[in-house]
């Protein structure tokens, strides 16, 4: 995917960061080890990370509209917050860090339904990871998301999706997300009719080379699409390319 178009100054690059977060790290159970701010490439940090954007969120109702949205994807939680790990109800061995994620669940009995960072599912503590990294403006002009389904339900993955350009593209500062994927409901979360967002297909020939080709989305493929229900479909059934002859 790709957001507003840049040059890619040697300053860019410098700048770049490949993203893998992984669950034991976002828990904060398992260290960070490539911190970086807002967030370590691995989730590491992601409670302080959450807790300086809700605080930047205090001055600006488009952030805060836009951090609201992808905390609405969180669809059994009825608030999600964050504050210093010294005012929560934490034994000390469950404070790992100095902030701590807070969700309120709209399900259980009140009283006993505040979840922390640790107990919460691994798709809610991506859904914020994610968030972090569309509307922190410290995140790198230039970043990569590996995996960005991350193993989310697929109706989740494809929301998600499209928060996160939402998020970037209407953002203040101009940046380049590139995002993998193995997860067709993707495709169907990306604005690809804004010539900003881009899709590719990534292949290997049967002599091993690597093969990189551009989705062009224009009248015939959108009639296509809508003919087999979703460009989803197109893919699934190799109509894209970027599925391996199985």
């Amino acid at each position: 995917m790709e957001t507003k178009t840049t040059n890619l100054t040697a300053d860019s690059l410098r700048d770049d960061a490949i993203y893998e977060p992984n669950t034991p790290t976002m828990r904060g159970i398992a260290p960070e080890s490539q911190p970086r701010e807002p967030v370590g490439l691995s989730g590491g940090g992601l409670p302080g990370a959450v807790l300086a954007l809700l605080r930047a969120c205090h001055d600006n109702d488009k952030a805060l509209e836009g951090f609201q949205s992808f905390c609405r994807l969180i669809d059994w939680a009825k608030r999600v917050g964050a504050g210093p790990a010294s005012a929560m109800l934490l034994s000390p061995s469950a404070a790992t860090s100095r902030s701590v994620i807070r969700f309120v669940d709209r399900f259980m009995a009140e009283g006993r339904n505040v979840l922390y960072g640790a107990d919460a599912s691994e798709g809610a503590l991506y859904v914020l990871f994610a968030a972090v990294l569309a509307l922190d403006e410290r995140a790198p002009g230039l970043l990569a998301l590996d995996n960005a389904d991350h193993g989310l339900n697929p109706r989740l993955a494809r929301q998600l999706v499209k928060q996160l350009c939402d998020g970037l593209l209407s953002g203040p500062k101009p940046r380049q997300m590139l995002l993998t994927t193995h997860n067709p409901l993707v495709l169907d979360g990306l604005p690809l009719q804004d010539d900003r967002v881009r899709l590719f297909t990534v292949a290997r020939t049967n002599t091993g080379r690597t093969v990189v080709n551009r989705v062009v989305i224009d009248e015939g493929l959108l009639a296509k699409a809508e003919q087999a229900g979703a460009l989803s479909r197109l893919w699934l059934i190799g109509h894209l390319g970027g599925v391996p002859n199985v």
